[in-house]
């Protein structure tokens, strides 16, 4: 259901900006001005003028803005340009999980883990995903001495579970079955796609945003209309682009992580394991790749990026997770009642 509202927002601000641009490069002043500034321009001043010498009173100027062939022209561009944009966007959605996956695991330096090697992770994490009703995930590994995990897959099926070296060495045997517990509920409940719409939404809404205000330089010396209303669409690209979809993806995030921590606590048995795999995680976090890559963020069990904003640390705006301590509480609070 979100991918399609995702899909129809963008396809609408899509269809918005190409009939403004449209608009903007298709009219023409009727005789034969480079733009309407020069025509309203002149139109005054033959109005002034006539006024002058005729001893008329002085009227408003008739400005034909538009010819009657304009619509259709405009029409037909903004529906050829959305018609691309749905191309693109069915090629995105359905095509290439695979592609995306690669992409993924590349940003993050990961390496795959051989079977021979670590075979009794193999293990565990088949244990723990056949317990959850999934297929075994592929294993992967960041070179990296912090302690942060995260899964990556379209579906079940070509699922990846990614874990950073200090997360082995650092967690006991509990501790890390917790911790594999938690990404297998997000495969089991498809939060990796879930976050990559909301990621793309925030991406997309923005660059409309952009391409929107860019427009306006050309809409203006083309048509005045349609400048005003490629900054109406802008500024609605841009509410949906820095404001709504980036709280869209905090909010989802935030919920994803607590329903993860619950499912992983039924999954496991061990509510009391995820709680000292989280404070330990507490400490070290810090992911040195993905401090560059923020579209990453809330696929972590927890953030893998340092504050630099201390407001923003502070009060906890724009937070991907919700804070460690609140996690372990209910974590703890689930460990006081029997799970069934």
């Amino acid at each position: 259901m979100l991918s399609f509202v995702f899909c129809v927002l963008v396809l609408l601000c899509t269809w918005g900006v190409a009939y403004s641009f449209g608009m903007a490069h298709y009219s023409r002043p009727p005789d034969g001005s480079d733009n309407y500034v020069d025509y309203i321009g002149k139109s005054i001043a033959r109005k002034v003028i006539d006024a002058i010498f005729s001893g008329k009173n002085y009227e408003a100027p008739d400005i034909e803005w538009v010819s009657e062939d304009l619509y259709p022209k405009v029409r037909n561009f903004a529906w050829r340009t959305t018609a691309v944009v749905f191309f693109v966007l069915m090629c995105f959605l359905i095509s290439p999980p695979r592609f995306l996956q690669s992409m993924v695991l590349n940003s993050s330096h990961a390496q795959r883990m051989q079977e021979a090697q670590y075979r009794e992770l193999y293990r565990l994490a088949g244990t723990i995903f056949k317990t959850a009703g999934l297929p075994p995930p592929k294993l992967y590994i960041i070179e990296d001495n912090s302690l942060n995990a995260f899964t990556t897959g379209f579906s079940p099926e070509n699922s990846a579970l990614v874990v950073t070296r200090g997360l082995l060495n650092n967690l006991s045997n509990p501790e890390l079955e917790a911790v594999l517990a938690h990404e297998a509920a997000h495969v089991a409940c498809k939060d990796c796609k879930l976050m990559l719409t909301a990621v793309s939404s925030v991406l997309l809404f923005s660059f409309l945003a952009e391409v929107s205000f860019v427009s306006i330089f050309y809409g203006a010396r083309r048509n005045i209309f349609a400048a005003a209303v490629i900054w109406c669409i802008g500024a609605v690209c841009a509410f949906l682009g820095f404001v709504a979809a980036p709280l869209g993806r905090l909010a989802i995030s935030r919920g994803c992580e607590d329903r993860a921590d619950a499912l992983a606590a039924w999954i496991c048995r061990n509510p009391q394991a995820l709680a000292s795999a989280l404070r330990k995680i507490e400490k070290d976090p810090y992911v040195e790749i993905l401090d560059n890559h923020p579209s990453m963020v809330g696929m972590c069990i927890a953030n893998p990026r340092r504050e630099t904003n201390f407001f923003l640390e502070v009060t906890g705006f724009w937070k991907t997770h919700p804070p460690i301590s609140m996690r372990v509480r209910a974590l703890e609070e689930m460990a006081g009642t029997k799970i069934v």
